[in-house]
């Protein structure tokens, strides 16, 4: 009709198809209480069960009714302190059963938690406790002692949980005051392009619409007993961690040292008959020996990364009845969207679809002029729905570019979030992750915009220039190789020791290759894809796959 108009612009589907893709696809919903905080929910729970393991970790236990009690006392002392609905309290402790205690008794007293890693570097600590405007810190005796030289927080500041005598005396009851649903639960910082990482914000309705999505495509509320295997500075674990306390289950607890311990993991998931485990496949496979997988009984959940076929084929060939799931959703959009469970017998191409959305969710794959893009080809991956953040803390800009007006909703408001993934469709409606449109990369399950160690790496006095790319070894993990031009002198040991005060250590390139120079287009950028394969070896504490027992 129109010849001036751009072929981009012409539409690929016909009005039946479009709404086969957009509505079709679309229409599952679920129901859940939207009125109901995760604090009520949790509450309920408690008052089902009392006496049930709520929580294990090493040799302590909490039933449900102590659990709750414990995080009573914690949110009248916080409420005492001063915090209040949509307080920020930053949670910096470890793996323990005080760090649920932490979590629980912040978002009773209205607050949102903020999980901090305690092995970040200072400045990664400093600028997350200075971007939250953090009046209180929760913590732990050990956790206090890590905070004494960093910037940002008062000493008088850091709750201890397991110190402050104070706690022990405040009431037990339920606190009267209710916390309401489209109040935050908590906020987790990830990895941004511009150097600095960026808080998402998830609400108590966010959550509980992911629960209750995940309970009707799972059956996980069936599981008794749940593995928190992944630190709670990411929300790879929360799968496990609230399905487990809003159905009933016991959450076990595990130490970093403990996850390390191949062996004593197999020993513990057999003794204590765990259900239900969600992890990275590359942990995964690092976790498994050749003649023993690490499997739950009755719920493998797979995030964070790719899943490729042969790790779904390694387990059905053993004839176990474990359900494996393949499960995938940034965390603006609250832990999972897409899942995808592996069925026995059917025929996948090199990876696992991350499948159809659950929840109250809506998935849209869209071309750069965002047209509908029919099945078989590729888009950008948008996501709509109860799960979409509010957005990123003090960063409006940030968050008007990312999370946009959803164009196929009835909703005047309704809001989308740019994924940066691109996916495409199959012929069964089932979506197959084919990269990013970026430079963002998963590694070991933790999202890293390379842009930002980059930036970091430009800082530095040792370096002129700097590319980090993320590639493939033979196993399939992937590994950051840092390209540098050096100033005079350079000193790679300097480099990676700078790196350590900045960086997390899974953002730390694990090879690195020197060049005179940074291969460049016809039009002056980098030529990432003329940068040289890495002849160096992995630099001494970087993973490599085991290659026989012993390792």
């Amino acid at each position: 009709k129109d010849p001036q108009e751009k072929i981009g612009k012409l539409k690929m589907l016909s009005a039946k198809e479009q709404q086969t893709i957009v509505q079709d696809y679309n229409k599952k919903t679920v129901g859940y209480p939207k009125e109901k905080s995760v604090v009520t929910l949790f509450e309920e729970q408690a008052e089902k069960t009392p006496q049930a393991t709520a929580v294990v970790f090493e040799d302590e236990q909490l039933t449900y009714k102590e659990l709750n009690e414990r995080a009573n006392q914690l949110a009248h002392h916080l409420r005492n302190k001063g915090i209040k609905e949509g307080t920020l309290v930053p949670l910096f402790i470890e793996r323990s059963a005080e760090m649920i205690t932490g979590m629980l008794g912040i978002m009773k007293a209205g607050g949102a938690y903020v999980p901090i890693d305690t092995e970040f570097p200072a400045s990664r600590i400093s600028y997350m406790l200075e971007d939250t405007r953090a009046k209180i810190v929760v913590s732990s005796k050990a956790g206090r002692r890590k905070l004494e030289d960093i910037e940002g927080i008062d000493e008088a500041a850091v709750i201890a949980i397991d110190q402050e005598e104070a706690i022990s005396k405040e009431d037990k009851a339920n606190l009267k005051t209710k916390v309401a649903a489209n109040a935050l639960a908590y906020v987790i910082y990830t990895s941004g392009s511009t150097g600095q990482p960026k808080g998402a914000m998830i609400t108590h309705r966010n959550l509980t619409d992911y629960v209750y999505g995940l309970k009707e495509a799972t059956q996980i509320d069936e599981c008794k007993s749940f593995a928190l295997v992944s630190t709670i500075a990411t929300d790879l674990g929360n799968t496990v961690l609230y399905s487990s306390l809003l159905t009933g289950g016991a959450l076990h607890v595990f130490s970093k040292e403990a996850v390390s311990d191949i062996y004593g993991l197999h020993q513990y998931f057999s003794q204590h008959q765990i259900d239900c485990l969600k992890i990275v496949p590359s942990h995964w496979k690092a976790l498994s020996k050749e003649e023993e997988l690490l499997l739950p009984k009755k719920l493998l959940v797979f995030g964070g990364e790719a899943l490729h076929k042969e790790v779904a084929e390694q387990i059905q060939s053993t004839g176990t009845s474990c359900t494996i799931v393949n499960h995938y959703g940034p965390t603006e959009t609250t832990i999972g969207k897409l899942l995808h469970v592996v069925e026995k017998g059917r025929k996948y191409n090199n990876t696992i679809p991350i499948g159809k959305p659950f929840s109250n969710t809506q998935v849209y794959v869209l071309s750069k002029e965002m047209e509908v893009c029919p099945a078989g080809v590729p888009g950008q991956l948008y996501i709509g729905g109860d799960g979409v953040s509010s957005g990123y803390v003090h960063n409006e800009s940030l968050t008007n570019q990312k999370f946009i007006k959803d164009p196929f909703s009835q909703e005047e408001n309704k809001k989308m979030y740019v994924t940066g993934d691109l996916v495409k469709y199959l012929e069964d409606g089932d979506i197959e992750f084919i990269g990013r449109a970026d430079d963002q990369v998963k590694i070991r399950g933790y999202r890293v915009e390379l842009g930002e160690i980059e930036s970091i790496l430009q800082q530095s006095e040792e370096v002129k220039q700097a590319v980090v790319l993320a590639r493939e070894d033979s196993q399939g993990n992937k590994r950051l190789i840092g390209y540098i031009v050096p100033q005079e002198g350079f000193d790679k040991a300097a480099i990676e020791s700078y790196l350590e005060n900045k960086l997390p250590e899974y953002m730390i390139p694990q090879i690195w290759v020197v060049l005179e120079s940074l291969p460049l287009t016809a039009n002056g950028k980098v030529d990432r894809k003329s940068l040289p394969e890495p002849e160096v070896q992995a630099k001494a504490g970087g993973y490599e796959a085991p290659r026989n027992e012993t390792e």
